[in-house]
């Protein structure tokens, strides 16, 4: 037999986590409860029925017990010293109908505990008048090690709940899985804090804390959790930065968390750029204690790293903010029945976001190819609080991963259409007092309508230009300006990428011919196709593009179609001679095109847009 045990810091989580054991066929005569001061001042408030364990000398327990005619059925009634007191009733949610012997134990010098199952039998047996030593007793002799033992009993008697499971070896594993799955307390990270904090270890005579020192505690400990989520980065930068300076890590370690405190003070919310904070940062660190740890250039770069290294998360963790509207959405249609709620699967959406925003997996086009990896990785992290059944997770992991993915392609076709954007700036607005940032937003939201699927059947600006009038207000948000104003610079991205889009279409009716000549020069080079689709698509651009049209054959062509594409990104692999056929075949598929009716070709954008080719 092995015993699981799992703290929690609210009754909930706890709650859950019990219900779901006894959901997947644990037997509740072998879950234990044990919580301490605020829990169970609530229900003894709720209840009125209380039991006492003695002092040293022994234990015993006086109260009254629910009566009922009914005989108890096996298991379902502790022994009769332990079960008066019990309580029953809707108490703490709906553990009363799922816990044996739920009880409030009134505890000399420690105060009111609420208690079920095997672990009240242990502590009452034990003999010990604190209950937190009558815990730690029950505890060992429940299979736990002495040292987690004393570490358990101190989170209960900081406010944490103990939720302890027994089973047979083959099913701990699934204990574990199911107990995980409702966020329980890392008691040997938080153990560190109480050390970093001054605590000396596990005192039996301690008594319970009140609510307002949880909750200040509680507080304390999120940002000593945090901050110390960085100091690997810090150290790095210590070691970089500092290293040979003969000074020790400590030394700058309060420059580094002064770095810390300023990204999360809210004064400071508008600087973006370490340029725009450094004047306010440096008067708050010569006017404040620090002013004594040393003069301002000997700390600055530490005060930087820390500022900046939290101020990325932060952004991050807001713009995750954004996708998350999206990622409710999939829940709801995706699990929405499922009986779980969304923050259960809350970690494997943040889990497929942070796969998009990953190096690692930047190779990675498809979840076809990134679907082997991303498994490996999220089945290595059991003991980071992720892990659980692939297949349970891996729809919201892949639209984690989807929605940054596609928003990543977004900003990076947003990106290439930037000249453009800015060579319509300098000809409309150069001249203007507002830079290129203050139009930015209206580009943006152009681009963003001509990719919107609502308004794919607007073929021209006259018909669209009300309804994006009536959207600019929430897109635009805080920018100051009338749609008058901006409107133009909206008209010119919507017409850009509508032409590219329009462009990109007519592309696609020429493939079928690009690969056909592929299939006829190629095939047996070993390459595929996507090998080649980055010429034919040159040949394409070149075809469309004003700057050819003085070249009536492909031999006038050639020389400035080879400066091009030598001078792109595509280059480095493969030679001109691999590919000019292909380009060739690009270029006279537009040539012939044009010759028999120059009104079937789209007009060519100014952007390349997603004409920005992604194989080879």
């Amino acid at each position: 037999m092995k015993t699981i045990v799992g703290l929690y810091d609210n009754m909930d989580d706890a709650e859950e986590a019990i219900t779901d054991l006894v959901q997947a066929g644990f037997d509740r005569a072998d879950i234990s409860l044990m919580a301490a001061d605020r829990w169970a001042e609530e229900v003894d408030g709720a209840t009125g029925h209380t039991g006492t364990i003695g002092d040293a000398d022994g234990a015993t327990m006086t109260g009254t017990a629910p009566t009922t005619d009914a005989p108890p059925t096996n298991g379902e009634q502790m022994v009769s010293d332990v079960t008066t007191g019990a309580v029953t009733g809707g108490v703490v949610g709906g553990l009363a109908g799922v816990l044996l012997g739920l009880g409030v134990l009134a505890i000399p010098g420690f105060g009111p505990v609420l208690a079920a199952g095997p672990l009240v039998a242990g502590l009452a047996g034990a003999g010990i008048g604190a209950a937190v030593g009558g815990l730690v007793g029950a505890l060992v002799s429940w299979g736990v090690p002495q040292d987690e033992a004393e570490l358990y009993a101190e989170s209960v008697r900081r406010g944490s709940i103990l939720v302890g499971v027994k089973t047979e070896d083959e099913r701990a594993q699934q204990a574990v899985n199911v107990m995980n799955n409702h966020g329980p307390v890392d008691v040997q990270r938080r153990s560190e804090y109480w050390r970093a904090s001054g605590w000396t270890g596990y005192d039996p005579n301690a008594a319970a804390w009140a609510k307002n020192d949880i909750e200040v505690d509680r507080q304390r400990y999120n940002s000593y959790l945090d901050y110390s989520a960085y100091s690997p980065a810090f150290r790095d930068h210590y070691q970089t930065a500092y290293g040979m300076s003969g000074r020790d890590y400590t030394y700058y370690d309060p420059a580094y968390r002064f770095g810390y405190t300023l990204a999360g003070d809210q004064r400071y919310d508008n600087y973006n750029t370490w340029d725009e904070v450094e004047a306010d940062a440096r008067r708050t660190w010569e006017s404040g204690e620090n002013a004594a740890q040393g003069a301002w250039d000997d700390f600055k770069d530490a005060v930087r790293r820390g500022w900046e290294e939290v101020k990325d998360t932060l952004d991050m963790e807001a713009d995750y903010a954004d996708f998350e509207t999206g990622y409710r959405q999939h829940y709801q249609t995706t699990y929405g029945t499922s009986g779980r709620d969304y923050d259960w699967y809350g970690p494997a959406y943040r889990y497929g976001y942070n796969l998009a925003s990953d190096e690692r997996w930047d190779e990675y086009e498809t979840w076809d190819e990134l679907e082997t990896e991303a498994r490996r990785d999220w089945e290595s992290r059991a003991n980071d609080g992720l892990g659980g059944a692939w297949d349970d997770f891996k729809d919201a992991i892949r639209r984690g991963w989807e929605d940054v993915k596609d928003a990543f392609d977004a900003e990076d076709d947003y990106v290439s259409f930037s000249p453009s954007f800015r060579d319509h700036w300098q000809t409309n607005y150069g001249t203007g007092s507002r830079d290129y940032d203050t139009y930015d937003p209206a580009y943006r939201y152009g681009y963003n309508l001509a990719i919107d699927e609502r308004y794919d059947n607007y073929s021209t600006w006259n018909e669209l230009e009300s309804d994006a009038q009536r959207g600019w207000n929430d897109f635009a948000g805080s920018v100051d300006g009338t749609w008058e104003e901006f409107k133009d610079a909206v008209r010119h991205a919507w017409e850009d990428v509508r032409d590219a889009l329009d462009l990109e279409d007519d592309y696609a009716g020429r493939e079928p011919r690009y690969r056909e000549h592929y299939e006829t020069l190629y095939r047996n080079n070993l390459r595929d196709y996507s090998w080649y689709e980055p010429a034919y698509r040159h040949g394409y651009i070149m075809g469309m593009d004003e700057r050819y049209d003085e070249f009536d054959t492909w031999e006038q062509a050639e020389a400035q179609a080879r400066e091009d594409w030598e001078a792109g990104d595509f280059a480095g692999n493969s030679t001109w001679d691999e590919i000019k056929e292909a380009v060739r075949q690009g270029w006279d598929s537009v040539r012939e095109a044009l010759d028999d009716d120059d009104d079937m070709i789209p007009p060519a954008t100014t952007g390349t847009g997603i004409y920005r080719a992604t194989n080879g």
